[in-house]
């Protein structure tokens, strides 16, 4: 082994050690934030803290970025878009942007909907929950939802849109 085997021993003692890495859904933490913002309450930052703490710094830049996008859910902040994201991409690092996030809509009494989908899925890129949300809003039975969906798409007005239109 030689003059370096205490090196190798140790370094391979350490490595049987390490803790395989958290294959944690990271949206999971993302609606934990939200959850936060929605409840508010003096403890938020406490709370705030303890869903931190559970996730991977490196992983800050990626909820940072999914934050800014999920402003579209509220007139307020949808109108004021370059407002968060220059202060994300100029004066602050990640994890003070987290902080500085959930503080403003806290403090200003910004809510969000419950209901914020992320991803369209599904055929003719229509999510199943954007005509069940139709749906419902318009109390339509399933023709009269075809139908008005038949018309959105003839006027090219995504489903989405209408969505989010209803939100405000």
């Amino acid at each position: 082994m030689g003059i370096f085997s205490f090196a190798v021993k140790e370094n391979n003692a350490s490595l049987n050690k390490r803790e395989p890495p958290k294959n944690d859904n990271i949206f999971k933490y993302i609606w934990d934030i939200y959850d936060i913002i929605r409840e508010g309450g003096s403890d938020y930052r406490k709370k705030l803290d303890n869903v931190l703490k559970n996730i991977d710094q490196s992983k800050y830049g990626f909820i940072v970025w999914v934050l800014n996008h999920c402003l579209v859910y509220n007139k307020f902040t949808r109108d004021n878009l370059e407002l968060f994201t220059s202060v994300s991409n100029t004066f602050l690092t990640s994890e003070e942007y987290i902080y500085f996030y959930v503080d403003y809509m806290i403090k200003n009494n910004v809510q969000f909907p419950k209901f914020m989908p992320w991803y369209k899925l599904g055929i003719e890129q229509e999510d199943k929950k954007y005509k069940e949300i139709i749906k419902e809003e318009f109390d339509l039975d399933d023709d009269e939802l075809e139908d008005a969906l038949e018309y959105l798409r003839n006027e090219n007005v995504s489903i989405r849109d209408v969505c989010l239109s209803l939100l405000n």
